[in-house]
């Protein structure tokens, strides 16, 4: 066998590979991730949020899409950063949700050993 009958179609292909690593513009912005409670509107889709600090954000921008009951709430674990919406209100943009393990957590005053 031949070497270079190899190197007709490897240089090409390598140069395909080094184009595609450039030009990326995105990077993923610095985020927080908590548990949070959130709360919908009438079609279901998360309107605000509320941390465990006490501090309630409005949802400028859903990200994950996700949706839960109608005027309900509750629990989910997010990625989530300030945003401003074009309409100039202040809020979070929630880049990823998930339902928590326990979705109701139980404070420790129930639990025998606090």
């Amino acid at each position: 066998m031949r070497k270079g009958k190899y190197y007709g179609w490897l240089l090409p292909l390598l140069a395909c590979l080094l184009s595609a690593c450039g030009g990326d513009d995105y990077h993923y912005p610095s985020v927080k991730l908590e548990f949070l409670t959130a709360f919908s509107g009438a079609d279901g889709s998360l309107k605000t949020v509320l941390t465990d600090e006490g501090k309630t954000y409005a949802v400028v921008e859903d990200a994950s899409k996700m949706e839960i009951e109608p005027n309900a709430s509750a629990r989910i674990v997010s990625n989530y950063a300030p945003a401003t919406a074009a309409d100039g209100t202040e809020g979070v943009k929630l880049y990823a949700t998930l339902a928590p393990v326990c979705p109701f957590p139980r404070p420790a005053g129930e639990f025998k050993t606090g």
